[in-house]
């Protein structure tokens, strides 16, 4: 049994637990980063990124970047079509598998401590609002947020 303290507990490696882990860690907390799922893996879900998500972040996506979407074409039930074209991009399109390593990767190197293939199997609040949280490899981690 291993018992922990972090100031910031996050769990699901995912676009947004990646980015919140980066950017606590980069503003001096203490972090760590937890996902059920060893990395990389595989989401069937989501492998677009907004040009306005994208301009949100710190640094380029360009690395997984496959391809870029300028415009697109919606046939509605009733024959309706809406059609967006733009010169600019868009969208990225990237695999989910390879946008979340790197994700991972950027919150590390930031100072988070990610370990994944760590399910968590219960969170608890204290009175002080701090947090116990266990993870199925009998991992302990008091955390303050």
């Amino acid at each position: 049994m291993t018992n922990l303290t972090y100031d910031v507990v996050v769990v699901g490696a995912g676009p947004s637990g990646t980015t919140t882990a980066r950017e606590a860690a980069s503003r001096g907390a203490s972090v760590l980063l937890l996902d059920r799922a060893k990395f990389p893996r595989d989401k069937p879900c989501g492998g677009g990124v907004t040009i306005r998500c994208a301009n949100l972040l710190p640094f380029s996506i360009d690395p997984v970047v496959e391809d870029v979407v300028t415009g697109a074409r919606l046939k509605i039930g009733n024959g309706r079509e809406v059609v967006r074209d733009s010169k600019r991009v868009l969208t990225y399109m990237t695999q989910r598998r390879r946008l979340d390593a790197f994700l991972a990767e950027r919150a590390q190197e930031a100072g988070a401590d990610f370990r994944d293939g760590e399910s968590v199997t219960e969170v608890e609040r204290r009175a002080d609002g701090s947090y116990t949280i266990q993870t199925k490899g009998g991992t302990t981690v008091q955390s303050r947020v």
